[in-house]
């Protein structure tokens, strides 16, 4: 990602998973916390997408999530096998 990249941090790797395939320029990276067992999912994604992100992630707070089933159950078997500490 370019300069204009936002940063979105997560522990929910539903959520994770739902943005990563709605949102198909995004990338992310997994962060270890040092004071916790729990990870930290970064996602980044273009500035331009901020609204559209947001708007996501609120559909997904109100139970109003749509995505295609293929894309999502991609994405969360990357995060797992990641979240694991396999590579992919």
């Amino acid at each position: 990602m370019g300069i204009d990249a936002k940063v979105y941090h997560t522990s929910d790797i539903k959520l994770a998973a739902f943005l990563l395939a709605e949102v198909s320029t995004s990338k992310f990276t997994v962060v270890d916390q040092k004071d916790s067992y729990q990870k930290i999912i970064q996602i980044f994604y273009p500035e331009l997408q901020q609204k559209l992100f947001k708007s996501l992630i609120d559909d997904y707070a109100n139970k109003r999530a749509k995505v295609s089933l293929y894309a999502y159950n991609r994405k969360i078997n990357i995060l797992r096998d990641i979240l694991k500490g396999g590579v992919v």
